[in-house]
């Protein structure tokens, strides 16, 4: 009752009185709903500064080769997916298409 101000309600009927805790019930989950949403990070305290303070700071070329490091790496198994689909693709045509396609590749 003290939580969700059922005392403060003037309704006497009984379905008044369900139809008012309904209400109550919803609004108060949504503005729970919304404080949840609405949380800062800031508010946590110093942990929040602290985890900002443990990121090292990183040269802008640094970054730029470890991004191009990367996309090599990707485009290179995205290569070897490719080529390992297609073979498996051949491997599962019929025997005399797999030998015409021999003779063309």
């Amino acid at each position: 009752k003290q939580y969700l101000a059922l005392d403060k309600s003037q309704v006497q009927s009984y379905d008044g009185q369900c139809g008012y805790i309904a209400v109550t019930a919803i609004t108060y989950d949504l503005l729970t709903w919304q404080e949840r949403q609405n949380t800062d990070d800031k508010t946590i305290g110093d942990l929040f500064y602290l985890m900002n303070e443990s990121l090292p700071d990183i040269r802008f070329v640094d970054a730029l080769v470890y991004l191009i490091s990367e996309l090599k790496e990707l485009k290179q198994n995205s290569f070897e997916k490719i080529d390992e689909v297609i073979n498996d693709f051949i491997n599962q045509l019929p025997r005399f298409i797999q030998i015409a396609l021999k003779q063309i590749i």
